[in-house]
C-alpha cells in the first residue's frame, strides 16, 4: 500500500509507548466509522430498543413490588430480605423509576441533552436526532459546530437526577449499582 505500513515503530519513535500504532488504528477506524451518514432505520430501531428496555425495566420493578414471599430474594422489595445480604431500600425503586422518566423524557424529545456550546435553556433534542439523523461527523458533533438541525429550546435534562437517585444506590456501597443493573 505505498508508503504506508502497518510495521510497529522502534522505541525511539513518537509512536512508542502509550501513544502507539494500535491506539491511532482504532482511534482512526473509530473516527472513520462516526464520520459518515447514520442509517435513520438503524438509529430508528435504536430508540425502539431502548424505550422498550425503560419499558422492560418498569415491569420488573413494578414485579419486585408486588411479590409477596421472603424466599431467598434476589432483588427484594422493602418487606423482603435480599439474598445477598445488601438491603434494597424502599426509595430504590422509586429513585430508579425517576432516573427511568427522566431517560424517555430525553429519548421521546420531551427533555432535551445539554451541550458545553449551547446557551442555556436549549439542547439536543435525541428524539429528532434518532428519527431523522442528520450527517453530522464525530468532530462537529463534540465541537458543536454540525449541531444547529436538531438544536431546540427547551427544558435539558441535568445531573440533578443522580443527586436524587444516589443515595438509594450507594446505601449498600456500590454493590447496588452493579447488583441491580
Amino acid at each position: 500500500m505505498g508508503a504506508l505500513s502497518t510495521n510497529q515503530y522502534d522505541e525511539n519513535s513518537i509512536l512508542s509507548g502509550p501513544f502507539n500504532t494500535a491506539f491511532v488504528e482504532f482511534t482512526t477506524m473509530f473516527l472513520v466509522t462516526l464520520d459518515q451518514q447514520p442509517l435513520a432505520n438503524h438509529s430508528r430501531a435504536a430508540q425502539s430498543h431502548f424505550l422498550g428496555m425503560i419499558a422492560d425495566n418498569r415491569r420488573f420493578w413494578q414485579s419486585v413490588e408486588n411479590e409477596t414471599d421472603d424466599n431467598a430474594e434476589w432483588v427484594a422489595n422493602a418487606r423482603q430480605h435480599a439474598a445477598t445480604g445488601h438491603p434494597i431500600l424502599a426509595e430504590t425503586s422509586a429513585s430508579w423509576l425517576l432516573a427511568l422518566d427522566q431517560a424517555e423524557a430525553v429519548l421521546t424529545g420531551a427533555l432535551l441533552l445539554p451541550h458545553w456550546r449551547l446557551r442555556p435553556g436549549t439542547g439536543i433534542n435525541l428524539h429528532r436526532l434518532l428519527q431523522d439523523p442528520p450527517p453530522i461527523g464525530f468532530a462537529q458533533l463534540v465541537h458543536g459546530t454540525g449541531l444547529e438541525p436538531i438544536v431546540e429550546t427547551g427544558t435539558t435534562a441535568g445531573l440533578a437526577i443522580w443527586q436524587q437517585i444516589k443515595p438509594a444506590y450507594l446505601a449498600a456501597g456500590y454493590f447496588n449499582l452493579v447488583h441491580i443493573n
